[in-house]
């Protein structure tokens, strides 16, 4: 399952074999598997204009999320945390991510080895983030679901809801800005299931 593109047309995604879950990178008519050293089973989640790839990966030890830079991987643990996962990577190299914490899963911000923690509403995490600050997920209620748009610093919330939709997410978000409604917003990509 694609996952992420960039602007060159490298796609990352999952597959699933006979020997567990792997993520993958293609390009051009070129397929290949990729994922740390010593991974058990491994995701792609995202890919930028860098070719910079993002993604988690488990080991013996646990849950990680992952940077791929030109084959070499690092991992991104979240200090003090049982399961970090990398989400999203924007053209600067910030990584979007959650962690398992003692109340719950938390949003974070990772840049280089520094990280910022942030919240998304509701009970659902973020799913993606563009360049310009701005982060798309989705927020569970007893009524179903209900996909948004954010500044990461909190401001300019808006939610997302389709017409007749009970279920509406929010799962990808653009660089590119137009105006929906009363302000400036980027595209955006999710479902809606309706009632």
């Amino acid at each position: 399952m694609p996952t992420g593109v960039n602007d060159s047309g490298e796609i990352v995604g999952n597959l699933a074999d006979d020997t567990g879950n792997h993520g993958f990178f293609y390009k051009g008519g070129t397929f290949s598997t990729l994922g740390p050293p010593g991974a058990l089973q491994s995701g792609a989640a995202d890919i930028n204009n860098a070719g910079h790839i993002v993604g988690s990966f488990t080991d013996g030890a646990g849950e990680h999320g992952f940077l791929n830079v030109g084959g070499a991987f690092t991992t991104i643990d979240f200090p003090g945390a049982t399961s970090t996962f990398a989400l999203a990577i924007d053209n600067a190299g910030r990584i979007l991510g959650f962690f398992d914490s003692p109340t719950g899963y938390l949003n974070v911000i990772a840049e280089g080895s520094s990280f910022t923690v942030f919240s998304c509403p509701g009970a659902f995490m973020c799913d993606d983030f563009n360049d310009n600050g701005q982060v798309v997920g989705t927020e569970g209620h007893e009524h179903g679901a209900t996909g948004f748009v954010a500044d990461i610093d909190g401001g300019n919330f808006d939610f997302i809801n389709a017409p007749g939709g009970r279920f509406t997410t929010a799962s990808g978000i653009n660089n590119l800005i137009e105006s929906i409604g009363a302000g400036p917003r980027s595209h955006w990509t999710g479902c809606a299931h309706p009632e």
